[in-house]
């Protein structure tokens, strides 16, 4: 965000360069990263001329529109030497690229109910431990606004609130999932927003009471993190066994669901047996293998861990009444069998920590389901999995011979 001001505000070209590599990075990195991209392609087009005398208009959106024409000629001559040369089609890969990050955003939907209870259930966690991070920032933006007829307003400023609103905008950008992470890219600008509001606006006793807070988030954690040090290096039990209460209290206060620091309990047996009995050998898990292969010495046949988006929008494009997406889907998995052959099939789609990203609704279905003894206690629908899936199973049971469950794992080994 520095960058991108003072390579246009302040002249310092040069960072134009460093703009470049971050914004590849990031993207690398978290898919969000590319969010930055079309932020600041706007800023640039919309936003940066505002400034400008009534002369320099026209010639500034020439040069845009003959510098995009020539960006878009090399960018068709790159893709035609590519294809022509290293046969790789650009356009297919392009294609199927635009089309999973539709799948991945269609799977869970636009559902203003889901949006409203996620982005509610995100303001309580944000406002536990982070209000003087968020709400500060909040005020400066809506003074900034009441005040913008009456006073004249720093670049600066209008850069920065410019880039936090886009960014909370661009959290939307994949449906209702409302994920944590969403909200990282909007932070840099946000602590910028309520830096400049506590130092300036607050009173002596508003800036004793973010301090309080800041100390008490900075210990609260420091704790936390201790705690989590002793059970992973000393006492496992505490993770895998429990209370109901302190489960309840991670979830509302820390806003975490226990996938992390050990693997979850549900997948223990899974984890037992293949560590006791196939030390060493390739696997292939669904729909999610991180754990799995995290904390057995199996090794996953293919770099991607995550199944569980594509087969969710083929469940989700069923209920819509397309079947054709299910078969495509099952071709898929089928594939990635035949060509790597795994030693160990295991399906890790119906325990508690992964059963979580695999939830549908059908039509009929209530717009919640609460339970205390289950995991997720609170979801909005019903639980897919493997069985959703038929061709995929029947190709296992006629290739693989099936070892049986495990906990709530199911683990096929080949002939």
């Amino acid at each position: 965000m520095s960058k991108k001001y003072t390579a246009v505000y302040e002249k310092k070209r040069i960072r134009l360069l460093f703009l470049t590599i971050a914004i590849i990075a990031s993207y690398l990195i978290k898919f969000q990263g590319i969010f930055i991209l079309p932020i600041l392609l706007s800023h640039f087009l919309f936003i940066y001329p505002l400034s400008f005398k009534k002369n320099d208009y026209k010639q500034f959106y020439m040069h845009a529109v003959v510098i995009s024409t020539l960006a878009v000629i090399a960018g068709l001559i790159v893709a035609w030497f590519i294809t022509l040369v290293y046969k790789i089609n650009v356009f297919e890969k392009l294609y199927y690229f635009f089309f999973g990050m539709y799948s991945y955003v269609a799977n869970r939907g636009f559902n203003p109910l889901m949006i409203m209870t996620k982005l509610v259930w995100r303001i309580y966690q944000f406002s536990i431990f982070h209000a003087f991070f968020w709400y500060p920032a909040m005020i400066f933006i809506l003074t900034f606004f009441y005040r913008l007829k009456t006073e004249n307003k720093d670049k600066a400023s209008v850069f920065i609130i410019y880039v936090a609103v886009c960014f909370f905008v661009f959290v939307f950008a994949a449906g209702s999932r409302l994920s944590v992470h969403y909200f990282i890219p909007l932070m840099p600008a946000v602590a910028l927003l309520s830096a400049r509001q506590i130092l300036y606006f607050c009173s002596e006793k508003g800036m004793k009471l973010v301090f309080i807070q800041i100390v008490f988030t900075v210990l609260f954690f420091l704790y936390w993190h201790y705690r989590d040090l002793y059970i992973y290096t000393f006492n496992h039990n505490l993770k895998h066994n429990e209370s109901k209460i302190t489960e309840i209290f991670r979830i509302a206060v820390i806003g975490s669901y226990g996938e992390y620091l050990l693997p979850h309990k549900t997948l223990l047996p899974a984890i037992d047996y293949i560590n006791s009995n196939y030390r060493n050998k390739t696997m292939l898990v669904w729909p999610m293998g991180t754990e799995i292969d995290y904390f057995t010495s199996g090794r996953a046949v293919v770099p991607s861990y995550w199944f569980n988006e594509k087969a969710l929008f083929a469940i989700v494009q069923r209920e819509k009444g397309d079947d054709a997406y299910i078969y495509d889907y099952e071709k898929s998995i089928i594939d990635i069998i035949i060509k790597h052959k795994p030693d160990l099939f295991v399906d890790v789609g119906s325990t508690d920590m992964i059963k979580k990203v695999m939830v549908y609704r059908k039509k009929g279905d209530p717009p919640y389901s609460f339970n205390i003894h289950e995991t997720p206690i609170l979801r909005l629908g019903r639980f897919a999995g493997l069985d959703d899936f038929p061709a995929i199973i029947a190709y296992l049971n006629t290739h693989y011979t099936f070892k049986g469950y495990f906990g709530k794992a199911r683990i096929w080994v080949r002939r």
